[in-house]
C-alpha cells in the first residue's frame, strides 16, 4: 500500500501514462501490482486513472543497474 501512495504521488505530479515498477520488487507479482492499482484509483481524484498502466518491469533485478550505466553513458561518463 505504501509504494501506491508512492506512485499516486507520482501520478498527481506527473499525469504519466505508464509506470513501471522495478527491481526485487517487482518479482511479487499481481499481489503488488493489484494493491498498487487500487491504491491508485483510491487516491487520485484530479483526473480519471484507468489510462495509467502500471506494469512491471521486464528487466527484474537488472533495472537499477542498467539504468544507472544508461543515465552514466548519457552524461559522458562512460
Amino acid at each position: 500500500e505504501y509504494l501506491g501512495i508512492g506512485v499516486a504521488n507520482r501520478v498527481i505530479a506527473l499525469h504519466p501514462d505508464l509506470v513501471v515498477p522495478g527491481g526485487g520488487v517487482s518479482k511479487l507479482g499481481e499481489i503488488l501490482f493489484a494493491t498498487v492499482r487500487r491504491t491508485v484509483r483510491e487516491r487520485v481524484h484530479m483526473f480519471p486513472v484507468d489510462d495509467v498502466a502500471i506494469e512491471p518491469s521486464e528487466l527484474g533485478d537488472l533495472a537499477g543497474t542498467l539504468g544507472g550505466i544508461a543515465l552514466a553513458m548519457s552524461e559522458g561518463r562512460l
